[in-house]
């Protein structure tokens, strides 16, 4: 009887168990959240944290845009951004039937003086490459969107559909800020020493031009939101679409506004939590 003998040594070198008092916790327990499951939950998880998150990172990408954009314009006025009326008068008389005012455009084989300064070159290059990172973001973006479709096709929950809805507006809103950039940064960079190439004859009418259409879109970006007219689109994305710069840029910080408290509600909902959005306190004068 080998094997038992074996055993039994085995099991009596091990320590007899002695009882013990269990003791006092010396912190409180941790509390359980208690998650519900949902559609709108499972959509707060997969697509509006994500979205909410891309976001709040697009909107600092922007800013640093509209920055590099100041700058830019700031080198044709030194002392400050010109004004929209500086811009317009700096953009001179397009039409040849009219005789263009071609005296501010220098005759030289090089690009444009008043545009292509070494600075001015460097924040151009700087709003393509923010541009590009937020369409990275947004392609984040959509793939969230993608599956949550795929999740909850359209019309399966009515919840569902509303919250998409103002993500999706969001980026739509996001992705047509970010084309008006790109487009006068793509415009700026591309045409580039393309003076040099021109005939002596052609050379002061594609500089005339050059700086009127950049200065053109320059002087849209540059406008202040808060002074756009609601022209009454019918849908974010046809405000996307056909809206100017300011009437974008409006309806983003209309649905920003928006998103925040269905956020809220949707996590207070889903967590048992009962957080509430508190409106900054004025800033003291």
């Amino acid at each position: 009887m080998i094997a038992p003998l074996i055993l039994s040594v085995a099991i009596g070198v091990l320590p007899y168990p002695t009882a013990s008092p269990t003791p006092a916790p010396t912190e409180p327990y941790p509390e359980i959240i208690h998650t519900r499951t949902s559609p709108a939950c499972t959509t707060l998880r997969k697509l509006l944290t994500p979205v909410g998150f891309v976001t709040r990172r697009n909107d600092e990408a922007i800013r640093a845009m509209a920055i590099s954009l100041q700058k830019f314009l700031s080198g044709i006025d030194p002392a400050d951004v010109p004004s929209l009326a500086e811009v317009e008068a700096a953009q001179g008389r397009a039409d040849p039937s009219t005789g263009p005012e071609v005296t501010t455009i220098d005759q030289g084989t090089d690009d444009d003086s008043l545009l292509y300064g070494p600075s001015q070159v460097l924040q151009a290059a700087a709003i393509d490459r923010v541009a590009n990172q937020v369409y990275a973001n947004i392609t984040f973006e959509d793939s969230y969107m993608k599956q949550s479709w795929s999740d909850y096709p359209q019309g399966s929950d009515p919840t569902v559909d509303a919250l998409r809805q103002s993500a999706q507006n969001m980026i739509d809103l996001q992705r047509a800020i970010t084309d008006r950039y790109e487009s006068f940064a793509e415009s700026y960079l591309t045409n580039q020493g393309m003076a040099s190439a021109q005939s002596p004859a052609q050379r002061e009418y594609f500089k005339l031009y050059l700086r009127a259409l950049l200065l053109g879109q320059a002087s849209e970006l540059t406008e202040n939101a808060s002074d756009a007219s609601d022209d009454d689109f019918l849908t974010q994305s046809e405000r996307a679409r056909l809206g100017s710069v300011a009437q974008v840029v409006k309806g983003l910080q209309q649905e920003e506004r928006a998103f925040a408290p269905a956020y809220l509600s949707t996590y207070n909902d889903c967590n048992g939590t009962h957080f509430t959005i508190v409106s900054p306190s004025p800033t003291p004068r």
